[in-house]
């Protein structure tokens, strides 16, 4: 799952996230696939929103982000992609199995690793400013 909001956070695009969705909410099948909001904090999944929150507030400082290009990639058997945006260059790499953590070409600074372990990390967003 947080594979998943590295990829909608960092792609082309506005992400949407469906409100509950930040804190854990789940859904039964239509028509119950939306439940009223839980507003009891005690239910909440904390460790998942507050890493949201992390990503959320990276993304809104990265302006690659919202206009830079995209690109796709392939680094060390993971799929990826590229944006770039004036003075930055974003990678985003996303890997289901475990893989050893692929080298970076210089000067790019790990933002997020995710993952198992940091020798698999299932993605990792990393940043150049030249």
């Amino acid at each position: 799952e947080k594979m998943l909001y590295g990829f909608l956070l960092s792609y082309p695009g506005i992400p949407c996230i469906y409100y509950g969705e930040e804190v854990g909410m789940e859904g039964g099948a239509d028509p119950d696939c939306r439940r009223p909001m839980d507003w009891s904090r005690e239910s909440w999944d904390l460790p998942h929103l507050s890493f949201l929150q992390h990503l959320i507030r990276l993304r809104n400082s990265l302006p690659v982000l919202h206009r830079g290009d995209y690109r796709p990639l392939t680094v060390a058997g993971r799929f990826g992609f590229r944006r770039k945006w004036k003075n930055e260059e974003f990678w985003a790499l996303f890997c289901k199995g475990s893989r050893q953590k692929p080298d970076l070409p210089e000067g790019f600074q790990i933002l997020v690793e995710c993952g198992d372990g940091p020798s698999s990390p299932s993605f990792l967003w990393a940043v150049r400013r030249t």
